[in-house]
């Protein structure tokens, strides 16, 4: 299939660039909040337990994908001889789809853990706490996401080049591809309007629940629950917008007669935000978080700070008993 050109070049070269700047910001924020979660003994419970799987999966969005990707398909990277393998392009379908598919995963346990905390919060413990739940989930995510993966293999893919404006993974448009992509849609449409329908019964709970406060400490409780909360809301609304740019990058107008230079660079913001919000929402939504994430950074640059007055330090004696050996020689 020859390429279209409906956009000047510079359009997509400068989102381009926004994207991965974007992506540059977010990389280390996200090894950052890892650290935390993963060190910080006070950050435990089912809750953290899914956050840090989650994050896992968009540490690896955001290493693969412009690996893959954004830099690859700018003619970065990766040689176009081993672009024009299947090899390539199939490892560029498979993780697409598998990590994509894990971390939908992960949202969709997130907004169900934070549901079961409001509306029946007598056996939250019982029910996330139990011995074998949480690892099934994070065994059978996985397997659901290597499936989704494989599942995008089975069409016939190519490399569609641009004359000096990239290279892009494209699959030969047939009605069985339209369908995937429908089935796609159609699933991720039911899942987000459930957990609509889910979270407009939650949050009229939870605002019944604060009108019948009375303790202090049942208020404290519940304001940490109401920061977690806000967390999962915007995860829901965050679906809901994945699933109207799904619908009309894939769906909605399936033709192969478009700029694929505009729509891969969208599709790689799009991308790139989607494994960056979780760590943006703990941040803003979830105080004690971030001030562990501010002294983790703080830690940081004490710990090089020191290190590199060490070295400076011991420099300076190794000189002045070299200086002093060689006063004694004369």
């Amino acid at each position: 299939m020859a390429p279209t050109y409906l956009y000047p070049a510079w359009i997509s070269s400068t989102l381009n660039v926004f994207q991965l700047t974007i992506n540059l910001i977010s990389l280390p924020l996200v090894v950052i909040l890892l650290y935390v979660l993963v060190r910080n003994r006070t950050h435990t419970g089912s809750f953290f337990s899914i956050y840090k799987i989650g994050l896992t999966y968009d540490l690896i969005s955001l290493i693969v994908v412009p690996i893959i990707g954004s830099l690859a398909t700018r003619g970065h990277l990766l040689p176009e001889s081993f672009m024009e393998t299947q090899l390539y392009l199939i490892i560029y379908h498979f993780f697409n789809y598998a990590i994509h598919f894990c971390q939908s995963i992960t949202n969709t346990l997130i907004c169900i853990n934070r549901a079961t905390a409001i509306l029946v919060p007598q056996s939250y413990d019982k029910l996330w706490n139990t011995r074998f739940l949480l690892p099934c989930c994070f065994i059978g995510q996985f397997g659901a996401g290597c499936l989704a993966g494989a599942s995008s293999l089975r069409f016939e893919m190519y490399l569609l080049k641009y004359d000096s404006d990239g290279r892009f993974p494209m699959v030969v448009g047939s009605p069985e591809l339209q369908r995937f992509f429908t089935q796609i849609f159609v699933s991720s449409v039911v899942l987000c309007s459930s957990l609509i329908v889910l979270y407009a019964v939650v949050v009229w709970k939870f605002r019944s629940t604060l009108k019948s406060m009375k303790s202090i400490s049942e208020a404290a409780d519940w304001r940490k629950a109401r920061s977690l909360l806000w967390i999962a809301v915007v995860v829901v609304a965050w679906e809901a917008t994945v699933c109207i740019f799904y619908w009309n990058l894939f769906v909605g107008e399936l033709d192969f007669d478009r700029d694929f230079r505009m729509q891969y660079v969208v599709y790689y913001c799009l991308v790139t935000f989607y494994s960056g919000v979780p760590t943006y929402l703990l941040l803003i939504f979830y105080k004690p978080i971030r001030l562990h994430a501010v002294e983790a950074v703080f830690n940081i640059f004490e710990t090089r700070r020191k290190s590199s007055t060490t070295s400076v330090g011991s420099d300076a004696k190794v000189s002045a008993a070299g200086q002093g050996a060689f006063t004694t020689n004369r």
